[in-house]
């Protein structure tokens, strides 16, 4: 993936992007690739109850300080949080960014239908793929991201993405979300054991316990 040049990220909530693929974009991006990110939510529901719409826009703030200076452009599409939809509408929605974006990678949710994630990170991934091989013309590599969770899930891991040279800007680009903050998966605690040796998915031979990892399932890579 070296000499890739656009590559597009295709997530459901704001902070989906920097906890699932923020390590691999940096890199890819310090290698020249320039990233474009479609977010399909505003993730209001991650919002407290008592919180009103200038909140919502404090979501789409707090996603610009963690990710405005190493991307292009971050597409909000506007769906509502938590009742996502796969069906013509969304996919259309994604063709089109397809289109203007014309991405050589795509890096989306892996879709799992175990219930343990959040029912919008399947839909997502599901919608995403399928505008994927439909209108993608220039693509050369689909890479699903690691779930949260490892409870009943299909996930494959095949590529294991060393990010200890950018872990420490992945973790200050989480604490951006303030929001956020007192959510258990947002805390240095939990993305150490995920991104470790220790996490159940890489069991694979000669992982070095010291370094940290983003991991991915490669569904489309295309040779020559």
């Amino acid at each position: 993936m070296n000499k890739l040049k656009r590559m597009l990220v295709v997530m459901a909530h704001p902070d989906d992007i920097e906890i699932g693929c923020y390590g691999l974009i940096k890199k890819l991006v310090l290698r020249g690739a320039v990233c474009y990110v479609a977010i399909a939510t505003n993730g209001e529901n991650g919002l407290n109850i008592s919180d009103n719409k200038k909140n919502i826009l404090n979501r789409k703030e707090e996603t610009q300080n963690a990710l405005g200076c190493l991307v292009e452009d971050i597409i909000w599409l506007g769906y509502p949080d938590g009742h996502m939809k796969l069906d013509a509408n969304y996919v259309g929605s994604i063709r089109r960014v397809i289109d203007e974006v014309s991405p050589e990678l795509i890096v989306t949710h892996f879709p799992d239908d175990s219930g343990i994630e959040h029912q919008d990170h399947g839909i997502v991934g599901k919608g995403t793929i399928n505008a994927a091989f439909r209108y993608a013309k220039t693509l050369k590599y689909l890479l699903l991201s690691e779930p949260m969770f490892n409870y009943m899930t299909n996930f494959k891991p095949n590529l294991f993405v060393d990010i200890s040279d950018v872990y420490d800007d992945k973790l200050q680009a989480l604490k951006q979300h303030i929001s956020q903050r007192k959510k258990f998966y947002m805390s240095d605690y939990f993305q150490n054991i995920r991104s470790s040796a220790i996490t159940p998915y890489i069991n694979m031979p000669n992982i070095d316990s010291e370094k940290k990892y983003e991991l991915f399932q490669i569904m489309y890579e295309r040779f020559g």
